[in-house]
């Protein structure tokens, strides 16, 4: 074939050629529009998105206003709970300041009423009332008919001061006691027992006698009184002859006796009620209604004074 042959081939395969590249470019046109389009959509979005940033951050903004608002109150409301706080223990304070005073004041009233309660000098059956002075603040408790003193045993006790300090040929001593088993401690003595000046109304050492007298006569009880009851005791000394004789009662009736030549000389000593003078041969248990008479009482009596009980006074 001559060259001019090829010429409608090669124009169908340039014009193959053009119509291949102008459907390309429409193509790409197309897929460009819609990357286009697609760009702008993403743009509109991001811009959404932005705004939405924004507002939140407001919101975030408004939240911690708020949370700062309610910090600040909180702290108000804890400062003005710590000043309430501060009020009511200072008034608490106050409060227990005049509860003090309070309790001091009834304290002193008790004592005051103490003093003037118990216990009894008697001529005959004539009560004389007399005061004592009150060392290491016995206590006080219900007695058997009204109040009884409380000694703990630690040298609690009550001195009489110029109260029968003569010598005596007749003398008795009465009391209302409740007592535990216990050795020798003394209820009522004046000066030491010991001694021919002292006499004494004591539990005694065997653990279940009262005993009455002094170191050179000394009946003891038959009665068990040492057994956390109520007991009226009674200690006597009556003149006889040239002879004494000392007898111990107990719950209105005589229960023993003894003769002795000696009698109670005059003291310089105190009586004591819960203990020696001195706080030694301590007492622990109650006691009640103690009464000093400068005569020997007889049986009717002492009778009459258990029937008629404590004065209650």
């Amino acid at each position: 074939m001559q060259p001019k042959d090829y010429l409608p081939i090669i124009g169908l395969i340039i014009l193959f050629c053009i119509a291949s590249v102008a459907s390309l470019y429409l193509y790409d046109r197309g897929q460009f529009t819609a990357l286009r389009q697609e760009i702008e959509n993403s743009e509109v979005g991001l811009m959404n998105l932005k705004n939405e940033v924004v507002s939140l951050q407001g919101t975030q903004d408004a939240t911690g206003k708020k949370l700062e608002n309610l910090c600040s109150d909180k702290e108000s409301a804890v400062t003005s709970l710590r000043n309430n706080q501060s009020v009511v223990g200072k008034r608490l304070d106050d409060l227990n300041s005049s509860l003090e005073s309070s309790a001091a004041g009834i304290s002193r009233d008790i004592n005051n009423i103490k003093q003037t309660l118990h216990p009894y000098v008697a001529t005959g059956f004539s009560d004389d009332e007399i005061k004592g002075t009150y060392v290491n603040n016995p206590g006080w408790a219900d007695g058997y008919n009204g109040a009884a003193w409380q000694f703990d045993g630690s040298g609690q006790r009550i001195l009489l001061k110029d109260t029968m300090s003569d010598a005596y040929d007749n003398l008795s001593i009465s009391c209302w006691i409740k007592h535990a088993t216990s050795s020798w401690q003394s209820l009522v003595e004046r000066g030491a027992w010991d001694n021919r000046d002292g006499v004494a109304l004591q539990m005694d050492y065997n653990r279940t006698s009262v005993s009455f007298g002094h170191y050179f006569a000394q009946v003891k009880s038959k009665v068990n009184v040492q057994d956390d009851q109520w007991h009226f005791v009674v200690g006597t000394i009556s003149k006889q002859g040239s002879g004494y004789v000392y007898s111990i009662y107990v719950d209105g009736k005589l229960d023993n006796s003894m003769n002795c030549d000696v009698g109670v000389s005059p003291s310089k000593d105190s009586w004591s009620i819960g203990a020696r003078y001195d706080g030694s041969w301590a007492y622990r248990g109650l006691v009640e209604d103690v009464r000093f008479f400068n005569k020997a009482l007889t049986d009717e009596e002492v009778d009459k004074l258990y029937t008629t009980g404590p004065s209650g006074e």
